[in-house]
């Protein structure tokens, strides 16, 4: 798992001597979903439109970042 984590997120977690317990802290700490969050969102969601001129790529990165 390690392996596949971005090098200033490996510092973070590889102390944990299991998977499982490595796996339970990433879940814990990026599975929450604020009010906040979601409220900033749903503006987003609401007005999306999908554009005919921009390509599916260009539609799923806006779709990725907005979540």
């Amino acid at each position: 798992m390690l392996y596949c984590m971005h090098d200033d997120l490996t510092g973070e977690f590889e102390n944990y001597s299991t998977a499982k317990e490595m796996w339970e802290n990433i879940h814990f700490r990026y599975d929450q979903t604020s009010d906040t969050t979601l409220r900033a969102l749903h503006p987003n969601w609401m007005t999306y439109t999908i554009g005919l001129s921009r390509s599916i790529t260009e539609r799923v990165r806006t779709l990725q970042a907005m979540l």
